[in-house]
């Protein structure tokens, strides 16, 4: 049955229906008797999962990275992103378990423009499924507010470059941070060849400082979040409402997109770069305990085996120590938890997860928290990119009919609009960026953007109106390009 999250009374009226037998109940044997299907087993072995886990906790290292929000993109890379990705391939190159994700194609190739010889081991670790791409989207987008077409771009170029410059074609989207998601974003995430997407922020779901400072609210009564709650699954199956469907996990554990950054510090929350409290990554009580409290806040949340904990919070450097964490829980915990803990990157948990899929609940709609105000912010800078794109779209189409001429003619523009997609961030469209942001980067890019789309679409309508022949007595030509 697929709850419809347009009308909340019928979600809440299936999630007291399910009681308890939506609650967790492993359809397959997860002890040692277990009948996994043949590419789940091959998989875990892979791994270095013992066949008789009971359940498999997956830690995914990555670093969320912002285009730009309190600091310009310029800024952030050179402050935070640069050392992150030379940290995290320095912690691949050691560390043959190691997995690192990244989501966000601009920063990547900026980090390659500015560290040319970083490439080749990039590409190395890429072929060998250390490096991952999750997202490969330019940015890490907004669903909800971007222009359709710009929202396409975003993911076409994203993946363009994994695959032409990295050599991979990423299969699973990462929306960690993103305010809400549209009910069509299964559509174009699945039409971009992605088949799986993790998020954490969604339709009655606790804000981050509500998690922290009032552990014990409730998701809202109808929402999305109270519904999986209820059922106890943070994975569904997502349909959008054009007939795509990806496979959808919740990130439901206390810290949400940054719960597993914690595993080596006292505090709940970090800064940009660092953290907050002092080191406890030597201390094996200590990252044995937050790895257990991790089990106990996301095992409510599973119908499968398997449980899930990002690591990486914003512009955070890698973990070097978090493959020693994980051993050194194995061999004193797991005999008594039956609970394994492996890194892996979300791409690999979405694939085990899959194996389980029948078990999963369907739901189709939007997932926009109530929460949040962005949708009447910087109004400046929301109409400001819709006027910025336009003009690329009507020059593109009526190019067409130019041939050799028109890709000619919109080759010179193609960077501009290639840097528009920055614009999808959901820091950037939803206007939630700071002040300093918004004037010294967002606007300006948006004019050089709009001068720039405009100058090609007056050159397409002059190459048009060029090939009109000129009736006797004309003193110019006019060529009206209908935008729609």
């Amino acid at each position: 049955m697929r709850p419809s999250l347009w009308a909340a009374p019928l979600v809440l009226v299936l999630a007291v229906a399910c009681g308890a037998s939506c609650a967790p109940s492993y359809p397959k044997a997860t002890t040692g008797g277990q009948t996994l299907a043949p590419g789940e087993l091959t998989l875990r072995h892979a791994l270095g999962v013992p066949d008789d886990a009971r359940q498999v906790i997956v830690f995914a290292q990555t670093s969320h990275l912002d285009i730009d929000w309190q600091e310009t993109f310029a800024d952030y890379y050179s402050n935070y992103v640069s050392d992150a990705l030379l940290q995290a391939r320095q912690v691949l190159d050691s560390q043959p378990r190691a997995f690192y994700s990244i989501a966000e194609m601009a920063y990547l190739q900026q980090h390659l423009q500015a560290h040319p010889s970083e490439l080749a081991p990039i590409q190395a670790q890429a072929k060998r499924g250390a490096f991952r791409i999750v997202g490969g989207g330019m940015t890490s987008p907004d669903t909800l507010l971007p222009e359709p077409e710009m929202l396409f771009r975003d993911m076409l170029y994203g993946i363009r470059f994994s695959e032409d410059t990295i050599g991979v074609t990423p299969h699973a989207a990462w929306l960690p941070d993103s305010f809400g998601h549209s009910g069509t974003a299964p559509d174009v995430l699945a039409a971009a060849g992605l088949t799986s997407v993790g998020f954490s922020r969604i339709d009655g779901s606790p804000t981050i400082f509500q998690q922290i400072i009032q552990r014990k609210i409730a998701p809202l009564p109808g929402s999305t979040a109270a519904f999986l709650q209820e059922i106890g699954s943070a994975d569904f199956v997502w349909h959008g409402v054009g007939g795509g469907s990806v496979l959808a996990h919740f990130i439901a554990g206390l810290g949400l997109y940054c719960e597993g950054e914690n595993i080596d510090y006292p505090s709940d929350l970090t800064t940009p770069g660092t953290h907050l409290g002092t080191f406890q990554g030597n201390d094996p009580t200590f990252t044995d305990g937050r790895i257990d409290g991790y089990v106990a806040e996301n095992t409510p949340y599973a119908k499968t085996p398997y449980l899930f904990v990002p690591v990486g919070c914003d512009f955070e450097p890698p973990k070097p120590q978090l493959i020693e964490y994980l051993d050194g829980y194995n061999k004193r915990r797991y005999p008594t938890t039956g609970a394994w803990a492996v890194a892996a990157p979300f791409d690999d948990y979405a694939t085990l997860v899959g194996y389980w899929k029948d078990s999963l609940p369907d739901i189709t709609g939007d997932l926009a928290p109530a929460y949040m105000g962005f949708f009447g912010t910087r109004p400046a800078v929301k109409r400001g990119v819709r006027d910025a794109a336009r003009p690329f779209f009507v020059a593109e189409t009526f190019a067409s009919a130019l041939g050799a001429q028109g890709t000619a003619l919109l080759r010179a523009g193609a960077p501009q609009l290639e840097l528009l997609t920055r614009t999808d961030h959901h820091d950037f469209v939803t206007g939630t960026s700071a002040d300093d942001v918004v004037s010294t980067e967002q606007m300006p890019m948006l004019g050089a953007a709009q001068i720039a789309g405009e100058s090609e679409e007056g050159e397409v309508a002059l190459a048009l109106g060029s090939r009109i022949p000129a009736s006797t007595g004309a003193v110019t030509r006019a060529v009206a390009l209908n935008a729609s």
